[in-house]
């Protein structure tokens, strides 16, 4: 996809919020306008292209939404190219039936979770538990996809990702089987790749992974998983 930022990030207090960051008054971020966002919906629509936008804050989000009503107002077909909000960290819950109405994807990165507090020093304890709504968006219908954001984030291994999803001190935690479908069949819908890989079935690209134990029966286990990768096609 062609990508674009929408606001900034957390720790440079430059995600675009609703509600100021805690230590740091007045301050809510900075974003671009509705429309500043429409007429690059409108060209990557016209293309028929894929566009990706980074956005972390839960009024860059809100904003993003509001060019995409009116964009699909006007361009109906646009709903089909899956355009896609990356890492959509905080979002107001009435905004998550927005994202799923209109189609839009989101890639979240769970290893942005990896500083629990250093959330809570910026947004405060309600925020930062509902932050990363993982739970909320499922349960609405939203396309969510896991991936790393290498080199943004400290970490690029998806199990210690799954983990901090799994075992999250927040009601938006999810299951196992819901993370590793984030991980596989998520990703696979994200890139329009459904067909070709995502899931073990006949036809399909395989990236097999072997695990010392069964992280369904205990979660704490993806913390000292040694795992082998293995490629292929699964005939």
């Amino acid at each position: 996809p062609y990508n674009y930022f929408l606001d900034g990030s957390f720790t440079t207090r430059t995600a675009w919020l609703w509600e100021e960051y805690v230590d740091e008054a007045g301050n809510f971020g900075q974003g671009m306008s509705a429309d500043e966002i429409y007429p690059i919906l409108n060209r990557l629509a016209s293309k028929r292209l894929q566009g990706a936008f980074h956005s972390i804050g839960d009024r860059a989000t809100s904003t993003f939404l509001d060019a995409m009503e009116r964009l699909q107002k006007e361009m109906p077909e646009s709903r089909e190219l899956r355009f896609r909000l990356e890492h959509g960290q905080l979002i107001r819950p009435q905004d998550i039936p927005r994202i799923r109405d209109l189609g839009v994807l989101i890639a979240a990165q769970p290893s942005a979770l990896v500083s629990p507090d250093k959330d809570i020093g910026l947004l405060g304890e309600k925020r930062a538990e509902g932050a990363y709504p993982h739970r909320s968006l499922l349960d609405a219908g939203v396309n969510l996809s896991f991936g790393s954001d290498i080199p943004g984030e400290a970490t690029c291994n998806p199990l210690e990702s799954i983990h901090m999803v799994v075992n999250r001190r927040s009601p938006e935690r999810i299951p196992v089987e819901e993370a590793l479908r984030c991980f596989t069949t998520g990703g696979a819908y994200a890139e329009f790749q459904e067909n070709e890989k995502g899931s073990l079935e006949a036809g399909k690209l395989a990236d097999l992974l072997v695990l010392a134990e069964d992280p369904r029966a205990d979660v704490r286990a993806f913390r000292s998983l040694t795992h082998v990768m293995r490629g292929g096609r699964l005939y």
